[in-house]
Formats: structure tokens, C-alpha cells, sequence
């Protein structure tokens, strides 16, 4: 099964209404990443700061329509700055992250002396 993803780049003051307004059409997942590069280093418990610039990716079906999205975000008064979209295939996840998980060097590596 094939998946769409919209990215959609707007501010800490549209990223909680985007989110819930994506969730309520439907996105079978929403994520909130940084949109410029702005870390968050070791916020006190119980916070949940957000960057400044946001990027709102969300996953949907691949039979949505990307233009009628965008245009229902639009009509509750959510423009983003910036979007687009792309098409994920379906593949063996576990097996695409896999290559992004950290791993220690090893001498086999020849990054230890």
C-alpha cells in the first residue's frame, strides 16, 4: 500500500490546530519537526516547546488528493507557507529506520585506533 505525505511549513502559534485539523481529516499519522535550525535542548518536565518554524507532515491513504486537503485547511483559515507532497511505497520499515539507528564504533570500523 502506497502512502501520501503533505508537508506543510508554518509557526509554533498554527502547529497544534494544523495538527488537529489533519487528524480530523483523517491522517493516519502527524509529525512535528523542526522547520529551521532551532534545537531544543532538555526542556523542564512537564513542557512542550515547539520551534518558532514548523514543518507538519502528515500521512494519509495514497488516494487522498493533496489539492482538496490543502483547499479544507484553507477553508478553516489554515494557509501554510509553504507545501508539498510526495507518494511513499509501501516497504519493509523496519528495515528503512534500521539504517538510522545509532550504532557504537567497532574496531572493525577502523574508527578506533
Amino acid at each position: 500500500m502506497a502512502w501520501l505525505q503533505l508537508h506543510l511549513a508554518t509557526t509554533e502559534a498554527h502547529a497544534d490546530a494544523f495538527q488537529s485539523a489533519l487528524e480530523d481529516m483523517g491522517a493516519c499519522a502527524v509529525t512535528l519537526t523542526d522547520g529551521a535550525d532551532q534545537p531544543v535542548f532538555e526542556p523542564p518536565p512537564g513542557a512542550r516547546p515547539l520551534w518558532q518554524n514548523i514543518v507538519v507532515s502528515a500521512l494519509f491513504d495514497a488516494d487522498r488528493d493533496p489539492a482538496l486537503i490543502l483547499a479544507a485547511l484553507q477553508q478553516q483559515g489554515l494557509d501554510a507557507q509553504a507545501h508539498h507532497h510526495e507518494t511513499l511505497d509501501d516497504q519493509a520499515w523496519e528495515r528503512a529506520w534500521s539504517c538510522l539507528l545509532y550504532t557504537s564504533p567497532s574496531p572493525r570500523d577502523g574508527l578506533l585506533s
